[in-house]
């Protein structure tokens, strides 16, 4: 894997961009459902994926042999999310040649993998929740969600399903078009 390190206030992650493998065997939550939703996460246009670590944000992160006496699995996965229109080839870019900083990322909200069902139609949705405490504390603050978009409509039967926190869907065949999005409450 190439690690990609940012260092942000307060913690530091590995960034993932577009396209990029994960070695799963590296990380704490990770499932089957998991591995199958990262090759469609991997290319999403709204997400990128992070792997951080929760006890110490000056952990050390390298090539293969990094820390061989601790366990393996180290890392948390967690996807960030942006639906102001941020172009996310640029922000991989930017990461790659050193050049990122906070205020790439004070537009994203961090969010998981989880998988629900309509009330109405019953469809089981494989869905990014996001939530200020799905990722590392840097990114922690409330407010990230306050001004995300959210959705609230089932993308197949179309109904209100009165969602929290749902960011986006998986599968590319469920990337709604812009009358499932509600801005979230103020």
């Amino acid at each position: 894997m190439n690690w990609l390190t940012v260092r942000l206030p307060g913690c530091r992650i590995v960034y993932l961009p577009a396209g990029a493998p994960v070695e799963f065997e590296r990380i704490r939550n990770n499932s089957p459902e998991l591995r199958k939703a990262d090759e469609m996460l991997a290319v999403h246009p709204r997400m990128r994926r992070i792997l951080w670590r929760s006890d110490n944000p000056d952990w050390k992160i390298g090539p293969p042999g990094w820390e061989k006496k601790k366990k393996s699995h180290n890392f948390f996965y967690t996807v960030l999310h942006w639906s102001d229109g941020t172009d996310l080839s640029d922000l991989d870019h930017k990461v790659t040649a050193g050049l990122a900083d906070e205020s790439d990322f004070s537009a994203c909200a961090p969010a998981d993998f989880r998988t629900i069902r309509c009330l109405v139609c019953g469809t089981s949705i494989a869905v990014i929740m996001a939530g200020s405490r799905n990722g590392p504390i840097c990114f922690g603050d409330e407010t990230r969600i306050d001004d995300h978009k959210l959705y609230h409509h089932c993308p197949v039967c179309g109904q209100n399903s009165r969602w929290p926190l749902v960011a986006d869907f998986v599968g590319q065949e469920l990337w709604p078009s812009e009358w499932h999005i509600r801005a979230a409450p103020a």
